[in-house]
């Protein structure tokens, strides 16, 4: 499987948007897919405990202070307790080298029973602030492989470039604690991918799962196989619920998901410790620009918003080959919000009263109209239908590859935003070379650029040969 430019050199995107690692291989004969990779984080700032066996790693956790990282030198640790980190502000646990495959933090595994005493959580935040995991796999735990909870926050916690696989319940878990006094908000998950080898060990489980949390982000990841035992439907590879709110889902891929985004789970609020007396199980959110297929298996709905105030579900594209009825749903008498511009391959279903703006909308999405459904390629092809009929929205002006929107006349319908090709010189992309780009190369090469978009001579880097390479395409 593969979700990744067909617009001409991929140099036309920014860098972190056409850097791409091979990661899985899918099954039944499907090709590989290529993912996005994380651009690399900033040295950390701070005290920074270098670790390289799991003794020294439990011990550097355990005795942790507030403004101190972690970082783990490559790799496979076999944790023999749950690494908690409480109480402390400005901490970061990190793989040394950047690639996630390189520093493994592993359990007993999500079905070894002795794993439910020793490791039954990987990584435990509670009453954190400002919490970074990042460049690491995390796999194997008995529960979850992450549970942030606390009655004083955690406040800020973020994922970046973390691979998530096998866990027994919730890859990522969030909640309050008891009697809080803070919630748990202000998260951020970043370039991370959460996964199941097969499928879970029973229905309970989820990517991310978040209760009474505001102002989460989830973006640029992938959820992959998100799915129970067969016949046995999993819970949704994203869900904000118990009065979450301000949630934004953006420019992530969900594979062969039981159900892929959700925003507010039941008819009413019941337990919500934020606003026991609401009425709402999700406020605001943004749900935009990501890609949900389905096809090798059954499942459930692509987009599902419940007891859901103001929701908003732009530009996505959800294929889901007849593996349900619908794609997208709104539901119960106290829904409401906007549905606009994505592009599906199945109805968008209004349930139990709910109400909802639909706008511009295409629900018959054919394989035709891709550059490679077959292998979940979704980029549009140029005379499609989808392309430059969308209005413009405030709250989307990049696809799911971070291009602007528009591209051309008009935005275009589902996540992804068509581009003409740029042709090799044309250094500013105004489909003529001249002078001007000659500037622009002048530009770019002062202020040493590395965008290999400008590498005319392809020699790895930019420089005054490649000025050189575009003098001669300027007399052609």
């Amino acid at each position: 499987m593969r979700f990744f430019s067909r617009h001409a050199s991929p140099v036309c995107r920014p860098r972190f948007f056409i850097l791409f690692a091979l990661i899985a291989l899918l099954p039944s004969g499907a090709s590989a897919w290529i993912s996005k990779t994380a651009p690399p984080l900033p040295p950390p700032t701070g005290p920074v405990i270098s670790v390289s066996t799991v003794a020294e790693l439990e011990s550097a956790v355990a005795n942790l202070v507030s403004g101190t990282t972690i970082m783990v030198e490559p790799g496979t640790y076999k944790l023999t307790r749950v690494l908690v980190f409480d109480a402390v502000d400005s901490v970061a646990i990190r793989g040394a080298t950047g690639n996630r495959a390189d520093v493994v933090l592993a359990g007993r595994g999500m079905s070894d029973l002795s794993g439910k005493d020793t490791v039954p959580i990987l990584i435990a935040v509670w009453n954190v602030t400002d919490m970074l995991i990042a460049d690491m796999t995390l796999t194997g735990a008995w529960y979850h492989n992450v549970h942030m909870a606390g009655s004083a926050g955690p406040l800020r916690a973020r994922m970046y470039n973390v691979h998530s696989l096998d866990c027994g319940e919730q890859h990522l878990k969030v909640n309050p604690g008891s009697n809080p006094t803070a919630f748990p908000d202000s998260g951020l998950v970043e370039y991370c991918r959460f996964e199941f080898s097969d499928r879970a060990k029973h229905w309970y489980t989820n990517g991310v799962d978040v209760l009474d949390g505001a102002g989460w982000i989830i973006r640029d990841c992938e959820f992959v196989r998100i799915r129970g035992p067969v016949g046995v439907l999993a819970g949704s590879a994203v869900l904000f619920w118990h009065n979450s709110m301000g949630t934004i889902v953006e420019r992530s891929l969900f594979y062969e998901c039981d159900f892929g985004v959700t925003f507010g789970l039941n008819s009413g609020v019941g337990a919500s410790k934020r606003d026991p007396d609401s009425q709402w199980d999700h406020r605001g959110g943004i749900i935009r620009n990501n890609v949900i297929y389905r096809a090798l298996t059954s499942g459930d709905v692509g987009i599902s918003v419940n007891t859901a105030k103001d929701s908003a579900i732009y530009h996505n594209t959800v294929i889901l080959n007849r593996t349900f009825g619908w794609t997208i749903e709104y539901r119960w008498d106290n829904s409401n919000g906007v549905i606009a511009y994505n592009l599906t391959d199945g109805a968008i279903m209004r349930r139990n009263d709910a109400s909802a703006e639909l706008t511009g909308n295409i629900t018959v999405a054919e394989k035709s109209w891709f550059a490679g459904a077959d292998s979940v390629d979704f980029h549009l092809l140029p005379d499609s239908p989808p392309v430059d009929v969308a209005g413009a929205l405030e709250w989307v002006t990049v696809d799911f590859d971070g291009q602007a929107r528009p591209g051309g006349a008009a935005p275009d319908v589902g996540a992804d935003e068509w581009y003409a090709p740029f042709e090799r010189g044309d250094i500013n992309k105004d489909a003529t070379i001249n002078i001007f780009d000659l500037l622009e190369l002048l530009g770019a090469i002062s202020t040493g650029s590395d965008d290999t978009w400008l590498d005319l001579n392809g020699s790895g880097s930019v420089n005054i040969f490649d000025l050189l390479e575009l003098l001669k395409l300027l007399r052609a």
